[in-house]
């Protein structure tokens, strides 16, 4: 310790993140599902790509409704479509997105079809 620098004996000091490659599929669950992070924050977090944290998630099985390439692909289509929209309608699409985000089993489940009617 040097003069004038606060003594840190008696004191826990957190310890440092593990290693992204060393972290166990609990806490990478944790990280995603329980506490809502996306790949963006974990890899920050640890220093990393978002791309090798979304590779560890798919290797850990931890991707819930895992698209494949086409539908990414149609996913972002569909964004580039919503991105020449009036202001009024990307509303109506968060609205969508927001609603089927409180259902994440989907919206047809909760009685709606995607527009946001109900279903008679």
């Amino acid at each position: 310790m040097r003069d004038g620098e606060p003594s840190t004996i008696g004191h826990r000091q957190a310890a440092p993140p593990k290693p992204f490659p060393l972290i166990s599929q609990e806490e990478l669950r944790r990280l995603s599902w329980e506490e809502g992070r996306t790949d963006a924050e974990i890899a920050q977090m640890f220093g990393v790509t978002v791309n090798e944290v979304n590779r560890k998630r798919l290797q850990m099985n931890l991707v819930q409704d895992a698209l494949t390439s086409s539908q990414w692909s149609e996913v972002v289509r569909t964004a580039e479509m919503v991105k020449s929209l009036p202001w009024e309608a990307v509303q109506e699409v968060r609205t969508i997105v927001d609603r089927y985000r409180q259902n994440p089993h989907g919206l047809l489940a909760s009685g709606m079809d995607a527009a946001g009617t109900d279903i008679v």
